[in-house]
Protein backbone atom coordinates (compact mmCIF):
# COMPACT_ATOMS: atom_id res chain seq x y z
CA UNK A 1 0.00 0.00 0.00
CA UNK A 2 1.57 3.27 -1.25
CA UNK A 3 1.38 6.53 1.39
CA UNK A 4 -1.02 8.06 -0.40
CA UNK A 5 -3.79 4.55 -0.21
CA UNK A 6 -2.90 5.01 3.60
CA UNK A 7 -3.64 8.34 3.82
CA UNK A 8 -6.77 8.08 1.63
CA UNK A 9 -7.90 4.95 3.62
CA UNK A 10 -7.67 6.63 7.15
CA UNK A 11 -9.51 10.03 5.88
CA UNK A 12 -12.10 7.69 4.58
CA UNK A 13 -12.18 5.68 7.93
CA UNK A 14 -12.33 9.14 10.01
CA UNK A 15 -15.29 10.29 7.81
CA UNK A 16 -17.57 7.50 7.65
CA UNK A 17 -17.28 7.05 11.73
CA UNK A 18 -17.95 10.61 12.80
CA UNK A 19 -20.20 12.11 9.70
CA UNK A 20 -24.37 11.33 9.65
CA UNK A 21 -26.25 13.89 11.38
CA UNK A 22 -29.47 12.55 13.38
CA UNK A 23 -32.49 12.77 11.65
CA UNK A 24 -34.50 13.24 14.73
CA UNK A 25 -35.73 9.86 15.14
CA UNK A 26 -32.92 9.49 18.00
CA UNK A 27 -34.00 12.41 19.53
CA UNK A 28 -37.80 11.40 20.00
CA UNK A 29 -36.78 8.35 20.65
CA UNK A 30 -34.96 9.43 24.04
CA UNK A 31 -37.31 12.06 24.96
CA UNK A 32 -40.35 8.95 24.25
CA UNK A 33 -38.30 7.00 26.78
CA UNK A 34 -38.27 9.46 29.57
CA UNK A 35 -34.73 11.12 29.34
CA UNK A 36 -33.77 14.42 27.72
CA UNK A 37 -31.92 13.94 24.37
CA UNK A 38 -28.79 16.23 24.87
CA UNK A 39 -27.28 16.28 21.40
CA UNK A 40 -24.16 15.04 22.76
CA UNK A 41 -25.36 11.73 23.78
CA UNK A 42 -27.31 11.94 20.16
CA UNK A 43 -24.00 12.13 18.19
CA UNK A 44 -23.03 9.54 20.06
CA UNK A 45 -25.69 7.38 19.10
CA UNK A 46 -24.79 8.07 15.06
CA UNK A 47 -21.47 7.19 15.85
CA UNK A 48 -21.68 4.01 17.56
CA UNK A 49 -24.39 2.56 15.11
CA UNK A 50 -21.59 3.30 12.19
CA UNK A 51 -18.82 2.04 14.37
CA UNK A 52 -21.22 -1.14 14.96
CA UNK A 53 -21.65 -1.37 11.20
CA UNK A 54 -18.42 -1.23 10.11
CA UNK A 55 -16.49 -2.78 12.83
CA UNK A 56 -19.02 -4.93 14.47
CA UNK A 57 -19.07 -3.38 17.38
CA UNK A 58 -17.93 -0.17 19.83
CA UNK A 59 -16.60 0.78 23.56
CA UNK A 60 -18.84 3.48 24.88
CA UNK A 61 -16.40 4.99 27.43
CA UNK A 62 -18.31 8.20 28.67
CA UNK A 63 -17.28 9.25 31.81
CA UNK A 64 -19.94 8.03 34.76
CA UNK A 65 -22.80 10.46 34.89
CA UNK A 66 -22.93 11.00 30.91
CA UNK A 67 -25.56 8.43 30.15
CA UNK A 68 -23.73 5.37 28.59
CA UNK A 69 -26.79 3.26 29.39
CA UNK A 70 -29.31 5.42 27.59
CA UNK A 71 -26.58 5.91 24.30
CA UNK A 72 -26.56 2.09 24.43
CA UNK A 73 -30.62 1.43 24.87
CA UNK A 74 -30.96 3.96 22.14
CA UNK A 75 -28.39 2.24 19.74
CA UNK A 76 -29.87 -1.00 20.50
CA UNK A 77 -33.31 0.74 18.93
CA UNK A 78 -31.27 1.49 16.17
CA UNK A 79 -29.83 -1.49 15.45
CA UNK A 80 -32.86 -3.65 15.82
CA UNK A 81 -32.67 -7.28 16.41
CA UNK A 82 -33.33 -9.45 20.04
CA UNK A 83 -30.14 -9.04 22.15
CA UNK A 84 -28.97 -9.50 25.58
CA UNK A 85 -27.63 -7.37 28.30
CA UNK A 86 -24.36 -8.60 30.65
CA UNK A 87 -24.30 -7.07 33.64
CA UNK A 88 -22.73 -6.86 37.38
CA UNK A 89 -25.41 -8.48 39.61
CA UNK A 90 -26.25 -5.39 41.55
CA UNK A 91 -27.34 -3.77 37.99
CA UNK A 92 -29.60 -6.38 36.85
CA UNK A 93 -32.70 -4.88 38.08
CA UNK A 94 -36.16 -6.82 38.62
CA UNK A 95 -38.28 -8.52 37.15
CA UNK A 96 -41.14 -5.44 36.84
CA UNK A 97 -38.38 -2.72 35.47
CA UNK A 98 -38.48 -0.43 38.54
CA UNK A 99 -34.86 -0.13 38.51
CA UNK A 100 -31.37 -1.42 36.86
CA UNK A 101 -30.96 -2.53 33.34
CA UNK A 102 -34.80 -4.14 33.45
CA UNK A 103 -36.12 -0.34 33.52
CA UNK A 104 -34.09 1.08 31.30
CA UNK A 105 -35.07 -1.63 28.51
CA UNK A 106 -38.58 -1.17 29.64
CA UNK A 107 -38.48 2.60 29.33
CA UNK A 108 -37.07 1.60 25.50
CA UNK A 109 -39.58 -0.32 24.83
CA UNK A 110 -36.98 -3.22 24.60
CA UNK A 111 -38.02 -5.42 27.24
CA UNK A 112 -39.40 -8.31 25.15
CA UNK A 113 -36.42 -8.28 22.73
CA UNK A 114 -33.79 -7.99 25.48
CA UNK A 115 -32.78 -10.56 28.40
CA UNK A 116 -30.49 -9.21 31.30
CA UNK A 117 -27.88 -11.56 32.80
CA UNK A 118 -25.15 -11.28 35.59
CA UNK A 119 -21.79 -11.17 34.88
CA UNK A 120 -22.04 -14.47 37.32
CA UNK A 121 -24.39 -15.98 34.94
CA UNK A 122 -22.63 -16.40 32.07
CA UNK A 123 -23.17 -19.93 31.25
CA UNK A 124 -26.67 -18.91 30.97
CA UNK A 125 -26.62 -16.45 29.12
CA UNK A 126 -24.57 -18.48 26.31
CA UNK A 127 -27.31 -21.08 26.50
CA UNK A 128 -29.98 -18.64 25.85
CA UNK A 129 -27.62 -17.32 23.13
CA UNK A 130 -27.00 -20.84 21.80
CA UNK A 131 -30.85 -21.64 22.12
CA UNK A 132 -31.68 -17.86 20.03
CA UNK A 133 -28.92 -18.37 17.72
CA UNK A 134 -30.52 -16.50 14.23
CA UNK A 135 -32.42 -14.02 16.38
CA UNK A 136 -29.99 -12.35 18.89
CA UNK A 137 -28.13 -9.74 16.98
CA UNK A 138 -26.78 -7.43 19.80
CA UNK A 139 -24.55 -7.65 23.10
CA UNK A 140 -24.39 -4.96 25.79
CA UNK A 141 -21.92 -5.22 27.99
CA UNK A 142 -21.74 -3.22 30.33
CA UNK A 143 -18.48 -2.78 33.07
CA UNK A 144 -16.84 -4.30 30.24
CA UNK A 145 -13.10 -3.61 32.38
CA UNK A 146 -14.46 -6.74 34.56
CA UNK A 147 -13.30 -9.07 31.20
CA UNK A 148 -9.41 -7.54 30.48
CA UNK A 149 -8.15 -11.49 31.04
CA UNK A 150 -8.53 -13.09 27.83
CA UNK A 151 -7.38 -16.32 30.03
CA UNK A 152 -10.06 -16.82 31.99
CA UNK A 153 -13.24 -19.19 31.44
CA UNK A 154 -15.65 -15.85 31.50
CA UNK A 155 -14.13 -14.33 28.74
CA UNK A 156 -14.21 -17.51 27.07
CA UNK A 157 -17.73 -17.36 27.20
CA UNK A 158 -18.56 -14.18 26.74
CA UNK A 159 -16.61 -14.13 23.94
CA UNK A 160 -18.91 -16.97 22.11
CA UNK A 161 -21.96 -15.08 23.37
CA UNK A 162 -20.01 -11.77 21.38
CA UNK A 163 -19.27 -13.98 18.41
CA UNK A 164 -21.51 -12.82 14.95
CA UNK A 165 -22.95 -10.19 16.66
CA UNK A 166 -22.85 -6.44 17.30
CA UNK A 167 -21.38 -5.79 20.49
CA UNK A 168 -21.75 -2.55 23.03
CA UNK A 169 -18.65 -2.67 25.13
CA UNK A 170 -19.78 -0.32 28.39
CA UNK A 171 -16.98 1.08 30.93
CA UNK A 172 -15.73 4.42 31.84
CA UNK A 173 -12.31 2.49 32.41
CA UNK A 174 -11.52 1.23 29.57
CA UNK A 175 -7.88 2.26 29.79
CA UNK A 176 -6.30 -0.84 32.61
CA UNK A 177 -2.84 -1.63 33.13
CA UNK A 178 -1.46 -3.92 29.88
CA UNK A 179 -2.05 -3.92 26.32
CA UNK A 180 -2.99 -7.47 26.80
CA UNK A 181 -6.02 -5.70 28.78
CA UNK A 182 -7.08 -3.69 26.02
CA UNK A 183 -6.62 -6.62 23.59
CA UNK A 184 -9.20 -8.67 25.64
CA UNK A 185 -12.28 -6.11 25.05
CA UNK A 186 -11.28 -5.78 21.15
CA UNK A 187 -11.59 -9.33 21.00
CA UNK A 188 -14.89 -9.61 21.86
CA UNK A 189 -15.90 -7.67 18.38
CA UNK A 190 -12.79 -7.57 15.93
CA UNK A 191 -11.35 -10.65 14.64
CA UNK A 192 -7.77 -10.74 15.92
CA UNK A 193 -6.23 -11.71 12.87
CA UNK A 194 -8.57 -9.80 10.31
CA UNK A 195 -9.29 -6.75 12.06
CA UNK A 196 -11.34 -4.01 10.42
CA UNK A 197 -9.09 -0.96 12.68
CA UNK A 198 -6.20 -1.68 11.46
CA UNK A 199 -4.59 -1.36 7.97
CA UNK A 200 -2.16 -4.24 8.41
CA UNK A 201 -5.79 -6.23 9.15
CA UNK A 202 -3.20 -7.76 12.46
CA UNK A 203 -4.58 -7.38 15.40
CA UNK A 204 -2.95 -10.19 17.16
CA UNK A 205 0.47 -9.58 16.42
CA UNK A 206 0.65 -5.88 16.99
CA UNK A 207 -0.97 -6.46 20.81
CA UNK A 208 1.66 -9.20 21.21
CA UNK A 209 4.28 -6.94 20.11
CA UNK A 210 2.96 -4.42 22.58
CA UNK A 211 2.67 -6.69 25.40
CA UNK A 212 5.88 -7.61 25.24
CA UNK A 213 7.41 -4.67 24.91
CA UNK A 214 5.33 -3.18 27.53
CA UNK A 215 6.76 -6.31 30.17
CA UNK A 216 10.27 -5.73 29.24
CA UNK A 217 10.28 -2.39 29.97
CA UNK A 218 8.07 -2.66 33.37
CA UNK A 219 10.72 -5.58 34.41
CA UNK A 220 13.57 -2.76 33.47
CA UNK A 221 12.59 0.12 35.49
CA UNK A 222 11.64 -1.62 38.56
CA UNK A 223 14.99 -3.35 38.49
CA UNK A 224 17.58 -2.07 36.47
CA UNK A 225 18.80 -1.06 40.19
CA UNK A 226 18.23 -3.68 42.11
CA UNK A 227 20.04 -5.60 44.96
CA UNK A 228 19.82 -8.40 43.73
CA UNK A 229 21.95 -9.58 41.32
CA UNK A 230 20.10 -12.02 39.19
CA UNK A 231 17.26 -9.48 38.73
CA UNK A 232 19.37 -6.47 37.86
CA UNK A 233 21.60 -8.74 35.36
CA UNK A 234 18.06 -9.59 33.59
CA UNK A 235 17.21 -6.17 33.46
CA UNK A 236 20.34 -5.03 31.47
CA UNK A 237 19.66 -7.89 29.31
CA UNK A 238 16.03 -6.48 28.45
CA UNK A 239 17.57 -3.41 28.08
CA UNK A 240 19.85 -3.87 25.53
CA UNK A 241 17.47 -6.49 23.66
CA UNK A 242 14.77 -3.35 23.99
CA UNK A 243 17.00 -0.32 22.90
CA UNK A 244 21.16 -1.73 22.95
CA UNK A 245 23.54 -1.36 25.03
CA UNK A 246 23.74 -1.92 28.64
CA UNK A 247 23.96 1.36 30.37
CA UNK A 248 19.93 1.73 31.10
CA UNK A 249 18.42 5.59 31.06
CA UNK A 250 14.75 4.91 32.57
CA UNK A 251 13.78 8.19 30.84
CA UNK A 252 13.95 6.30 27.52
CA UNK A 253 12.47 3.53 29.04
CA UNK A 254 9.65 5.89 30.20
CA UNK A 255 9.68 7.15 26.54
CA UNK A 256 9.07 3.59 24.72
CA UNK A 257 5.55 3.30 27.37
CA UNK A 258 4.36 6.43 26.59
CA UNK A 259 4.76 5.71 22.65
CA UNK A 260 3.02 2.22 23.22
CA UNK A 261 0.32 4.33 25.10
CA UNK A 262 -0.21 6.39 22.33
CA UNK A 263 -0.19 4.17 19.58
CA UNK A 264 -2.43 2.00 21.04
CA UNK A 265 -4.94 5.08 21.41
CA UNK A 266 -4.53 5.57 18.03
CA UNK A 267 -5.74 1.68 17.30
CA UNK A 268 -8.75 2.63 19.51
CA UNK A 269 -9.75 5.35 18.03
CA UNK A 270 -12.50 4.15 15.55
CA UNK A 271 -14.05 2.04 17.60
CA UNK A 272 -14.16 4.09 21.16
CA UNK A 273 -16.44 7.23 22.02
CA UNK A 274 -15.24 8.55 25.10
CA UNK A 275 -16.13 12.22 26.31
CA UNK A 276 -15.59 13.76 29.51
CA UNK A 277 -17.19 16.46 31.60
CA UNK A 278 -15.37 19.37 30.25
CA UNK A 279 -16.32 17.98 26.68
CA UNK A 280 -20.05 19.38 27.54
CA UNK A 281 -18.63 23.03 27.28
CA UNK A 282 -18.41 22.64 23.57
CA UNK A 283 -22.15 22.03 23.33
CA UNK A 284 -24.73 25.31 23.14
CA UNK A 285 -27.26 23.70 25.16
CA UNK A 286 -26.21 24.21 28.89
CA UNK A 287 -25.76 20.66 30.70
CA UNK A 288 -26.34 20.98 34.40
CA UNK A 289 -23.31 18.79 35.67
CA UNK A 290 -22.22 18.47 39.41
CA UNK A 291 -19.59 20.72 39.80
CA UNK A 292 -17.03 18.52 41.25
CA UNK A 293 -15.25 19.89 44.08
CA UNK A 294 -11.84 19.04 45.75
CA UNK A 295 -11.75 16.57 48.67
CA UNK A 296 -12.12 17.90 52.30
CA UNK A 297 -10.00 16.52 54.80
CA UNK A 298 -12.01 15.05 58.03
CA UNK A 299 -9.78 14.05 60.75
CA UNK A 300 -12.05 11.62 63.31
CA UNK A 301 -10.69 11.29 67.34
CA UNK A 302 -11.01 7.47 68.22
CA UNK A 303 -12.22 6.95 71.90
CA UNK A 304 -9.72 4.58 74.22
CA UNK A 305 -11.94 1.73 73.34
CA UNK A 306 -11.98 2.26 69.93
CA UNK A 307 -8.39 2.75 69.61
CA UNK A 308 -7.91 -0.90 71.08
CA UNK A 309 -10.25 -2.50 69.14
CA UNK A 310 -9.09 -1.10 66.02
CA UNK A 311 -5.30 -2.18 66.99
CA UNK A 312 -6.81 -5.54 67.85
CA UNK A 313 -8.33 -6.10 64.40
CA UNK A 314 -5.11 -5.09 62.48
CA UNK A 315 -3.14 -6.65 64.11
CA UNK A 316 -5.20 -9.97 63.90
CA UNK A 317 -4.48 -9.21 59.69
CA UNK A 318 -0.63 -9.16 60.49
CA UNK A 319 0.77 -12.23 58.80
CA UNK A 320 1.40 -15.20 60.78
CA UNK A 321 5.75 -14.26 60.73
CA UNK A 322 5.00 -10.90 62.40
CA UNK A 323 2.35 -12.15 64.90
CA UNK A 324 -0.71 -12.37 63.80
CA UNK A 325 -3.54 -14.86 64.46
CA UNK A 326 -5.19 -15.11 60.80
CA UNK A 327 -4.18 -18.80 59.84
CA UNK A 328 -5.90 -18.08 56.02
CA UNK A 329 -5.82 -22.57 56.01
CA UNK A 330 -8.28 -22.14 53.01
CA UNK A 331 -6.21 -19.76 50.88
CA UNK A 332 -2.87 -21.38 51.57
CA UNK A 333 -3.04 -24.92 52.33
CA UNK A 334 0.63 -25.60 51.03
CA UNK A 335 1.94 -23.57 54.40
CA UNK A 336 0.39 -27.31 56.11
CA UNK A 337 2.07 -29.80 53.75
CA UNK A 338 4.17 -32.72 55.46
CA UNK A 339 6.26 -32.52 52.84
CA UNK A 340 8.07 -29.09 51.07
CA UNK A 341 5.79 -27.81 48.68
CA UNK A 342 6.40 -27.12 44.99
CA UNK A 343 7.90 -23.15 44.97
CA UNK A 344 5.28 -22.42 41.93
CA UNK A 345 2.48 -23.70 44.48
CA UNK A 346 3.82 -21.90 47.58
CA UNK A 347 4.18 -18.73 46.01
CA UNK A 348 0.84 -18.90 44.28
CA UNK A 349 -0.73 -19.38 47.65
CA UNK A 350 0.75 -17.02 49.73
CA UNK A 351 0.03 -14.29 47.89
CA UNK A 352 -3.90 -15.25 47.89
CA UNK A 353 -3.12 -15.25 51.51
CA UNK A 354 -1.70 -11.84 51.65
CA UNK A 355 -4.77 -10.58 49.55
CA UNK A 356 -7.61 -12.17 51.76
CA UNK A 357 -5.77 -10.49 54.83
CA UNK A 358 -5.54 -7.04 53.26
CA UNK A 359 -9.23 -7.79 51.93
CA UNK A 360 -10.93 -8.24 55.15
CA UNK A 361 -8.62 -5.13 56.46
CA UNK A 362 -9.87 -3.03 53.98
CA UNK A 363 -13.22 -4.25 54.72
CA UNK A 364 -12.91 -3.55 58.07
CA UNK A 365 -11.24 0.30 57.03
CA UNK A 366 -14.47 1.34 54.83
CA UNK A 367 -16.96 0.28 57.83
CA UNK A 368 -18.27 -2.13 60.99
CA UNK A 369 -21.57 -3.39 58.59
CA UNK A 370 -19.00 -4.45 55.52
CA UNK A 371 -16.42 -5.92 57.84
CA UNK A 372 -18.91 -7.90 59.80
CA UNK A 373 -20.97 -8.98 56.26
CA UNK A 374 -17.29 -10.04 55.37
CA UNK A 375 -17.03 -11.59 58.19
CA UNK A 376 -20.20 -13.53 58.60
CA UNK A 377 -19.52 -14.83 54.99
CA UNK A 378 -16.37 -16.15 55.24
CA UNK A 379 -17.51 -18.17 58.96
CA UNK A 380 -19.72 -19.24 56.70
CA UNK A 381 -17.67 -20.64 53.74
CA UNK A 382 -15.16 -21.86 56.64
CA UNK A 383 -17.96 -24.68 58.31
CA UNK A 384 -19.45 -25.47 54.94
CA UNK A 385 -15.44 -26.64 53.68
CA UNK A 386 -15.13 -27.93 57.38
CA UNK A 387 -18.15 -30.00 57.32
CA UNK A 388 -16.91 -31.23 53.35
CA UNK A 389 -13.16 -31.66 54.54
CA UNK A 390 -14.52 -34.01 57.13
CA UNK A 391 -16.98 -36.02 54.88
CA UNK A 392 -14.62 -36.45 52.05
CA UNK A 393 -11.45 -36.35 53.40
CA UNK A 394 -10.09 -33.98 51.01
CA UNK A 395 -9.96 -30.16 50.05
CA UNK A 396 -10.17 -28.76 46.75
CA UNK A 397 -8.70 -24.89 46.25
CA UNK A 398 -10.09 -23.62 43.03
CA UNK A 399 -11.86 -20.89 41.34
CA UNK A 400 -15.42 -22.04 42.82
CA UNK A 401 -14.02 -21.44 46.26
CA UNK A 402 -12.94 -18.41 45.48
CA UNK A 403 -15.86 -17.05 44.29
CA UNK A 404 -17.59 -18.07 47.51
CA UNK A 405 -15.47 -16.52 49.81
CA UNK A 406 -15.87 -13.29 47.63
CA UNK A 407 -19.55 -13.17 47.56
CA UNK A 408 -20.96 -9.66 47.85
CA UNK A 409 -17.61 -8.21 47.28
CA UNK A 410 -18.73 -6.61 43.71
CA UNK A 411 -15.41 -4.48 43.83
CA UNK A 412 -13.23 -7.45 43.49
CA UNK A 413 -15.09 -10.02 42.08
CA UNK A 414 -12.64 -10.17 39.26
CA UNK A 415 -9.81 -11.70 41.69
CA UNK A 416 -11.73 -14.99 40.87
CA UNK A 417 -11.15 -15.02 37.29
CA UNK A 418 -7.63 -13.19 37.69
CA UNK A 419 -7.00 -16.58 39.45
CA UNK A 420 -7.74 -18.63 35.62
CA UNK A 421 -8.09 -22.05 36.18
CA UNK A 422 -5.98 -23.10 38.99
CA UNK A 423 -7.14 -26.20 41.09
CA UNK A 424 -5.21 -28.08 43.47
CA UNK A 425 -6.70 -31.24 45.45
CA UNK A 426 -5.46 -32.30 49.11
CA UNK A 427 -5.82 -35.39 50.37
CA UNK A 428 -5.82 -34.41 54.49
CA UNK A 429 -3.49 -37.44 55.00
CA UNK A 430 -0.97 -34.77 53.17
CA UNK A 431 -1.51 -32.10 55.64
CA UNK A 432 -0.74 -31.91 59.00
CA UNK A 433 -3.50 -31.99 62.19
CA UNK A 434 -3.28 -28.11 62.60
CA UNK A 435 -4.86 -27.38 59.18
CA UNK A 436 -8.41 -28.67 60.44
CA UNK A 437 -7.90 -27.06 63.56
CA UNK A 438 -6.89 -23.67 62.03
CA UNK A 439 -10.48 -23.74 59.35
CA UNK A 440 -12.35 -24.42 62.85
Amino acid sequence: MTPFQAWAYLVNLYLNSYSGKEDGTVAELIKASGFIPYSYQLEAVSQAVKTCQMHGGVILADVVGLGKTVVACAVARKLGGRGVVICPPHLVGDINGNYGWTKYLRNFSLRDEFEVFSTGNLDGALEYVRKHEDEVQVVIVDEAHRFRNERTSSHQNLQAICRGRKVLLLTATPFNNRPSDIYALLKLFTPPGNSSILLEKDLKGKFEAYQKSFENCSYILRYYSSVQEDKRVRAKRLYEQEFGGDDVNPERVKDRLRRIAKEIRGILEPVVIRRNRLDLKHYEEKIDMPRVMDPIEWFYELTNSQMEFYDKVINTFQSFEEGGSFTGALYYPAHYLKEKPEEFERLYQRNLYDFMRRLLVKRFESSFRAFRDSLDNFRETHEKILEFVKDRHVFVLDRSLLKKLLKGEEELEGLAEDYGDYRKIYRIGELNQDFLKDIQ
